[in-house]
């Protein structure tokens, strides 16, 4: 029994290694066209030498995924012995191997949702522009000399693999291929995880708190990038029908009549509790202090993000739903679509726009504030440049012609680059603004080394520029009728309360954590003429301030501070209404963060 058990699992073994026996070239230059970010990473790994998470990690999977696909192929090859159908996978591969090169070499990109919904919406006119200014580029012509010289390879290989191949099958092949398999069919679970994500949310939180691991080979990338750009496609389209709808036969309407501008600050991973307004003993916000102690700001005690990650959290802060009511943002109109109906000039300043463009966080984002549609209903000008530092953007707007021409009433939004990772990099060096060292950061914790004081540091002195920002935006509307909202989209650690720093996944199972990923600082600041045309706001403010929020509900504030009459605005849930009734606060789609830190 055992010799017939040894004689079939020799013979199982023998014909699993065939294929490799006989189409070895095919197979290894199947892996070569399929994978190549398999190999850049295990370059990666020994050039560093660091074999810890992301790198080790990723190498395994991006190699599962390469093999799985290649070995599929270099098996039908194999038991078929179709010559055209091995032609016909060659064509195709070089093809695969072409549009990598060309992409890499000209863009330093891949294929990703963006440039396939790029190349979708191409028409020949386009086309033929793009041809005529990319044709006979450095990368171009790389990218056809790297073509040509796989078709050499692939034709001189094939022929001295035929002198060479005995086409037997081997059992010490077969059982190492058999055991790649069954690791490559066990790293397939993220890849069909992520098949299953029918919203962007879902794929966002798929990446972001699974593997993050698309990208390793051409054909996962591919199939990733369709699926993305299908799902996004059609919250977009739901999205667009809701505004559109608004847009045409909305009731939005503007109650006041002096020219009023609302100014919209969305800041980036803000800690609140890296905020002087809120307790931290190094003064970061010397500006924001000034305008509340003058009695003209107004800080929010306890407002949350329902996500940690920007595009989520942005897409439900702009949109008119509200979470605790089981409204999804794609079921409602842009904020910015409402206001313009409104009567107001919109504009969009976004320091962000071009930031990691190709990531799913900046395509889920960006895909759905600029498509060209949203773009007409929703804004009068949208700016098209990025900056080193947020105040250069906040500069660009003010000294455009945009801010200079008369209008009934304008919604500016700024959004920022703020504190995001790396925050040294979101402040000018020297002078004033290294304001804060390593020596500043007086914290007792056992973990904070030399190194870790100093990212602190680095952290509160973008803080204190951000104010800096901020004190610009207010200075600049000082004299006129106008009100400024600012809200950070997420929290971020700074070694406060563990050792770590940014974001992570643990914020869907640790109360502490998630205060400090999704608790945010928020503040409304009104200017005189402001308040002396609206008498009543400052003591609504200093009610509404107390109570708690999610700024998934942003929008009814800035309805209510715009004297926006639309069906859109709820009183009970803005908190500057005495109708108001605080809602289930939700985060992450499932966790109620008053249930979870009342616990």
């Amino acid at each position: 029994m055992s010799q017939r058990i040894t004689s079939i699992s020799a013979r199982f073994f023998q014909a699993a290694g065939l294929p490799l026996r006989r189409e070895a070239v095919f197979f290894v230059l199947m892996m070569v066209m399929w994978g190549p970010y398999t190999w850049i990473v295990l370059t990666d790994c020994l050039r560093l030498w660091s074999w810890q998470w992301p790198f080790y990690n990723r190498l395994i999977y991006f190699a599962s995924y390469t093999f799985l696909w290649s070995y599929l192929t270099t098996t039908i090859v194999s038991v078929t012995r179709w010559r055209w159908f091995k032609i016909t996978l060659y064509a195709v591969s070089v093809l695969n191997w072409g549009v990598f090169l060309f992409l890499k070499f000209n863009f330093h990109t891949m294929l990703t949702p963006d440039v396939l919904q790029a190349i979708l919406e191409t028409n020949p006119n386009e086309t033929v522009n793009f041809w005529q200014q990319y044709a006979l580029t450095r990368g171009s012509v790389l990218a056809y000399v790297g073509v040509v010289t796989m078709v050499a390879v692939i034709v001189a290989s094939e022929q001295w693999w035929k002198r060479r191949s005995s086409g037997n099958g081997s059992v010490w092949l077969g059982s190492l291929v058999a055991l790649c398999l069954a690791g490559s069919v066990w790293c397939l679970r993220p890849f069909v995880a992520m098949l299953h994500c029918d919203t962007i949310d879902q794929l966002e939180s798929c990446e972001i708190y699974g593997t993050d691991l698309w990208g390793g080979d051409n054909l996962t990338t591919y199939i990733y990038s369709i699926h993305t750009l299908r799902v996004s496609m059609g919250e977009i389209d739901e999205a667009i029908a809701r505004t559109t709808d608004e847009g045409l036969n909305g009731d939005a309407t503007r109650t006041g009549s002096d020219s009023l501008t609302v100014i919209l600050v969305i800041g980036e991973s803000y800690i609140k509790s890296h905020c002087a307004l809120y307790g931290y003993p190094l003064n970061t916000t010397p500006n924001l202090i000034q305008a509340r102690d003058t009695g003209r700001l107004w800080v929010f005690d306890d407002v949350i993000s329902p996500y940690n990650y920007t595009s989520t959290s942005l897409k439900n802060a702009l949109f008119c739903n509200s979470i605790g009511h089981g409204e999804r943002w794609s079921q409602t109109p842009s904020l910015f679509a409402v206001m313009h109906r409104a009567g107001f000039d919109v504009y969009m300043w976004d320091n962000q726009l071009n930031y990691f463009k190709g990531a799913l966080f900046s395509f889920a984002l960006n895909g759905l504030l600029y498509n060209d549609t949203m773009r007409n209903i929703c804004y009068t000008a949208v700016s098209d440049s990025c900056f080193d530092y947020d105040e250069q953007l906040v500069n660009d707007y003010l000294s455009s012609s945009w801010h200079s021409k008369p209008s009934a009433g304008k919604m500016v939004t700024f959004h920022l680059m703020g504190q995001h990772f790396n925050s040294a990099q979101r402040y000018p060096h020297g002078g004033e603004w290294d304001h804060f060292t390593a020596d500043s950061i007086t914290a007792k914790h056992p973990w904070l080394t030399q190194e870790k004081r100093n990212e602190i540091a680095e952290y509160d002195n973008a803080t204190r520029y951000n104010d800096h920002v901020m004190g610009k935006i207010f200075d600049a509307y000082r004299d006129q009728n106008a009100v400024v909202i600012y809200f950070a989209d997420h929290g971020e650690e700074v070694y406060d309360w563990r050792d770590f720093s940014t974001r992570d996944e643990s914020s869907n199972k640790l109360p502490q954590a998630i205060v400090y990923q999704n608790s945010v600082p928020m503040m409304v600041w009104c200017s005189d003429r402001y308040v002396a045309l609206h008498p009543d706001v400052p003591a609504r403010l200093e009610r509404g301030r107390h109570h708690r929020f999610m700024h998934d509900n942003l929008c009814q504030i800035i309805f209510d501070l715009a004297g926006i009459d639309t069906r859109w605005y709820h009183a009970e849930r803005d908190p500057l209404s005495e109708q108001f009734k605080p809602s289930k606060r939700i985060v992450y789609d499932r966790i109620d963060y008053d249930k979870m830190q009342n616990k």
